[in-house]
């Protein structure tokens, strides 16, 4: 490559296509880079400086501190690269591009979009953030290469109670113009607007004629009207699916969450069927919907596949930073029962965090901030604003919540009673084939905290031996022992869930009651369900216990009426647990036997205790064991539980 002569000039010209810049001799690369991106408004480019030497037709990469001076037979040229903006994950909206966030195709798209270009009128409900929007935009593509024209209404934001059908359809008028101006013309009515105008925006003439699909998403809002205007809005879809002929409108799509039913099933004669769900009609006039029930349409959550596909894309992104993909997602995937929007959120938090080995993914996971960071966002806090406002509307609710809570799932003839927390995304329900529903808390880390943020109140325990500002473990876990009763801790049904909801409500009672200036913080962690086929990312102790100021951590591990089996692979657990967690681990064994089964610990970060329940003469006989072989016993008088769990924490 030839070296130029340099040439003492005041100014040097920069050139970018037809473009050229003028700056001053002695500007910094940088600071020319600088001035055109600001000068053309690129920020989706990338500029890079190059010389250009007419001698041997070389191209010299220009670094950014070299600074421009004239030399004799160089060129100084600019070229600008497109910068792909990268990609997301996308939380708390809808994903209408693929390619700027991270996606899987949503399943189902194909189906509903082959129902509506075949005319047909459809629903989609599901609970919030699961996904429906997206799959919307999926199916509007796919209506629009079949040559039909989708027309998406974001539902009626604005509705209320009071609203006459006037302001109703004068509402739906003007969002149809919005959405689609080229298509429905601006209605400019001051006064009444009717179902006749609605109707005739979709009018066929000789110059329009096209098939519209009408997407409604959104459509609980539709339930802040009253009975009377939804009966007209239902009796006017009904009627132009039945005039289809003379109308463009040429399907119709409901989406909403699951309260959406209550628009379709009250328009129903249910006869006997609706009176054994207990479900009433409603007063107005009832005519039947243009929505068949058998064209309902329930999306599901994610498959660990899916979660892990997204990890592997997010990856690709991060150049392979992400360590443990396989372990990473199905953790997230267990504890979010594959919810999308939880999903999405665990997902893009992570990235944040740059959380991106298994371990690091735990420690977040295990400490507050994840909780705060997903409750914190508007469409998860008021799921637990709900959950909190239910749980005071009546004992009865009370109780039902609680005993969601305590079990893993419950299974149940109905659920029509349970459909706002359902559509809030409380309580999830899976139908099986006997026409029965497996109901539980919508997700492992909703119910984990909702556990963490609860308080108990009512519960008195003794004072704590001195000193106060220091927890006494051994008088903590006789005091929460005191008050579990052989018929609660004992019963056939109590299920790993509720052996731990039922202890860490003792010991939380214990700590707040005996130990309030102390902040201890109270982990219940939720147990993963295995899935065939599927690996078990990591098992999580019953309950772990924390303070950083006045004591190191320590948890719980329970089994009931333990074999030898049993008790050897909960005391493994127990191990893998105190190192996972780095504390001391309680491995607690209750039993009504009389010759209950010990283990002698060979690692001294754990504890074995014993519970033997007498239930004639209301007494617990403890016993402990240690790694040195220290053995302790005591009978322990039962007393009554008089705790209550208050849910006035879980927002804010």
């Amino acid at each position: 490559m030839a070296e130029g002569k340099r040439v003492k000039v005041s100014e040097v010209l920069v050139g970018l296509g037809s473009e050229e810049w003028s700056v001053p001799s002695g500007t910094t690369v940088k600071e020319v880079i600088q001035m055109i991106l600001s000068s053309r408004g690129c920020s989706s480019s990338k500029i890079v400086l190059e010389a250009h030497v007419d001698q041997d037709g070389s191209v010299i990469p220009l670094p950014d501190t070299l600074k421009l001076t004239e030399i004799e037979g160089w060129r100084y040229k600019a070229r600008a690269e497109v910068v792909l903006k990268p990609r997301r994950f996308a939380t708390g909206v809808a994903i209408q591009d693929p390619t700027e966030c991270f996606f899987v195709e949503p399943e189902g798209a194909q189906a509903l979009a082959e129902d509506l270009v075949a005319g047909r009128y459809c629903v989609v409900c599901d609970r919030r953030q699961s996904g429906k929007t997206t799959l919307l935009y999926a199916v509007a593509k796919r209506l629009e290469q079949s040559g039909l024209v989708p027309v998406y209404i974001g539902g009626l934001s604005s509705a209320a109670k009071g609203w006459t059908s006037s302001d109703m359809w004068r509402d739906l008028c003007r969002r149809l113009h919005l959405a689609c101006p080229a298509l429905f013309a601006e209605q400019k009515h001051e006064g009444m607007c009717d179902d006749i105008v609605f109707m005739s925006m979709f009018r066929k003439t000789v110059r329009v004629s096209c098939k519209v699909v009408v997407i409604l998403d959104e459509a609980d809002t539709l339930l802040k009207l009253d009975p009377g205007c939804l009966d007209v809005f239902f009796h006017t879809i009904k009627d132009m699916k039945s005039q289809r002929a003379s109308y463009n409108l040429w399907a119709f799509a409901l989406a909403g969450v699951e309260t959406i039913k209550d628009l379709l099933e009250a328009r129903y004669d249910r006869g006997r069927h609706a009176a054994n769900e207990g479900y009433l009609e409603s007063a107005a006039p009832s005519r039947l919907s243009p929505f068949p029930h058998d064209l309902s349409q329930a999306l599901r959550p994610f498959t660990v596949e899916e979660v892990i596909s997204l990890m592997e894309q997010a990856n690709e992104e991060h150049g392979g930073k992400i360590l443990q993909v396989v372990e990473v997602a199905t953790h997230i995937w267990q504890q979010t029962s594959g919810h999308k929007g939880l999903v999405g959120t665990c997902l893009a938090y992570m990235i944040q965090e740059e959380a991106f080995t298994f371990k690091s993914w735990l420690e977040l996971s295990d400490s507050f901030k994840l909780g705060r960071h997903l409750f914190g966002q508007a469409t998860y806090a008021r799921i637990m604003s709900f959950f909190r406002k239910t749980s005071t509307i009546s004992q009865a609710l009370y109780d039902l919540l609680v005993g969601f809570l305590e079990q893993e799932k419950r299974e149940l003839q109905s659920v029509v009673h349970l459909r706002d927390l359902l559509a809030e995304g409380v309580l999830t329900a899976v139908s099986s084939e006997d026409d029965k529903y497996q109901v539980s808390i919508s997700s492992p880390l909703l119910r984990t905290a909702i556990l963490r943020r609860c308080s108990i109140c009512g519960q008195q325990a003794d004072d704590p031996p001195a000193p106060r500002h220091l927890v006494n473990r051994t008088w903590l876990v006789q005091q929460a022992i005191r008050t579990l009763d052989y018929d609660c801790i004992c019963r056939p049904e109590c299920s790993e869930y509720s052996h731990q909801f039922i202890f860490m409500c003792r010991v939380k009672a214990v700590l707040q009651s005996a130990y309030p200036f102390v902040g201890a913080v109270v982990l219940p962690e939720v147990k993963e369900v295995p899935v065939e086929g599927v690996r078990r990312s990591q098992l999580r102790l019953h309950t772990l216990v924390r303070d950083h100021q006045h004591f190191p951590r320590f948890g719980f591990e329970y089994v009931v009426d333990a074999d030898v089996k049993s008790l050897r692979a909960h005391y493994q657990k127990s191990v893998d647990y105190s190192k996972q967690h780095s504390a001391q681990v309680y491995l607690i064994n209750f039993t009504l036997r009389k010759d209950p089964l010990e283990i002698k610990p060979d690692d001294e970060s754990i504890y074995f205790w014993g519970v033997r329940f007498d239930p004639e003469d209301q007494t617990a006989t403890v016993t402990s064991l240690d790694a040195t072989g220290a053995r302790e016993a005591a009978v322990l008088s039962l007393r009554n539980w008089t705790g209550k769990l208050k849910f006035d924490d879980l927002v804010g």
